[in-house]
């Protein structure tokens, strides 16, 4: 009898290890698994094709956006934040959701333009999408602009286009919706759009152009609510026609 007992206290002294060792192993795999998507997400490896890294001691050594991909539409950054990234377009709205700029796949994605908008930015009103990541990695910054006074010290912004042309960006309204609210999420409709948003946003001015950008992310995984940003659009004048100009 006693025999038996010790074998039985082996055994599951055996099975309760090799359990730690199993919940431990996920552990790490998580660990790993979670920081290879925030690693993917926060890669400087696309930066080399930022527009306007022309100098070679720096990240960048003059390549283009079409260098990096054909799908690479633009570049977008809006300054103090965390938002500078590549701009893609895929066929569809799907393609870029587990796809990085450089066509592998990702959790974390790439931030995309909506498949329906010209390329050009041309369209009264273009629509960017983003995954909404922890720490204000890709789109999740886009959290601290429902604060009014980040939202007012975080107005500007640039958007390069793949032919280098430089729009900049300028915060007009900050609004949160649900993702069946066809007024927001149909880039056709700019009236449509202005209309919807003066009645639901947090943050709201009227914008001085006829060509905005809204920068799209869910608030959570479980949920339809989304988080949307809008920029009016403008260009950036040259500064040698503006000295010429005075």
């Amino acid at each position: 009898m006693l025999r038996f007992v010790r074998i039985a206290d082996r055994i599951t002294d055996i099975l309760l290890t090799a359990f730690f060792v199993i919940v431990f192993a996920a552990g790490v795999y998580s660990a790993a698994d979670t920081y290879h998507i925030y690693h993917s997400a926060v890669s400087r490896e696309a930066f080399v094709y930022k527009p306007g890294k022309e100098d070679s001691s720096a990240e960048g050594t003059g390549f283009t956006l079409s260098d990096l991909s054909d799908d690479a539409v633009a570049w977008i950054e809006i300054a103090g934040t965390g938002i500078d990234h590549p701009v893609m377009q895929g066929a569809n709205n799907s393609e870029y959701l587990n796809k990085d700029p450089f066509g592998r796949y990702s959790l974390s994605g790439s931030i995309f333009l909506d498949s329906r908008n010209s390329a050009d930015f041309e369209d009264p009103y273009s629509l960017i999408y983003g995954h909404h990541m922890e720490g204000g990695v890709m789109f999740g910054a886009l959290d601290s602009f429902f604060d009014e006074k980040y939202a007012k010290e975080h107005r500007k912004g640039t958007l390069i286009l793949a032919d280098g042309t430089v729009l900049d960006l300028s915060l007009f309204a900050v609004v949160r919706t649900d993702v069946s609210d066809s007024a927001v999420f149909d880039p056709g409709d700019l009236d449509g759009l202005l209309a919807a948003v003066r009645e639901k946003a947090v943050y709201y001015r009227e914008p001085e152009t006829a060509h905005v950008a809204g920068l799209s992310t869910c608030s959570s995984a479980s949920s339809g609510e989304r988080l949307v940003v809008l920029f009016e659009i403008g260009s950036i004048p040259d500064p040698q026609n503006a000295a010429a100009a005075h």
